[in-house]
């Protein structure tokens, strides 16, 4: 019994270790080359966070021309801004870029708004190497804005739609690491 109980553990450790087997698959090989994502740290005028922004941006590569790109940036306008936002890239280094984000503004020189909610779409041309290097974005951005307003005890919303926004961003993305 335990010579039997000792082969069932060898054999269930050999099976489930992936570096007991001598050859790879082609497609396994080649997943071993693929990079997982770019990460692109830039600065951005106008665009998803009002006027200017610090930005930070995770790509994932999901086929040879299609990425998801996750980003965050901040900026202080009188107040804290936080703006994540996701979008869909088409090509390789030259991309179309669809997004959407959302925006909160922590007013601190404007006490009466409690908030400040933006929700901005993105439709615009990426520059971006597979390889790392040189970053580069404009857009066009129609947004909604909601102010939270509150005003001795009275409670409303401001609803504003600007379809004229846009924004540039310039900045740097690392070097892939292979896996």
């Amino acid at each position: 019994m335990k010579k039997l109980s000792l082969i069932l553990f060898c054999l269930s450790f050999i099976l489930l270790n992936d570096n007991c087997f001598a050859q790879s698959s082609i497609d396994t090989l080649k997943a071993e080359k693929e990079p997982i994502g770019q990460h692109t740290i830039y600065a951005e005028g106008l665009g998803s966070a009002y006027w200017y922004s610090i930005g930070y941006d995770y790509t994932l590569k999901l086929k040879e021309k299609h990425k998801l790109s996750f980003n965050f940036g901040v900026s202080y306008f009188s107040g804290i801004f936080l703006a994540p936002q996701i979008s869909y890239l088409y090509g390789k280094k030259h991309h179309l870029e669809l997004g959407v984000g959302t925006a909160y503004l922590m007013d601190i020189i404007y006490p009466e708004y409690t908030g400040v909610w933006w929700l901005p779409f993105r439709i615009g041309y990426r520059y971006q190497r597979e390889n790392g290097g040189f970053f580069f974005k404009i857009a066009y951005m129609p947004s909604f804005f909601f102010h939270l307003h509150n005003e001795e005890g009275y409670n409303s919303v401001i609803r504003e739609f600007v379809p004229y926004w846009g924004g540039v961003a310039f900045g740097y993305t690392l070097k892939n690491k292979k896996k």
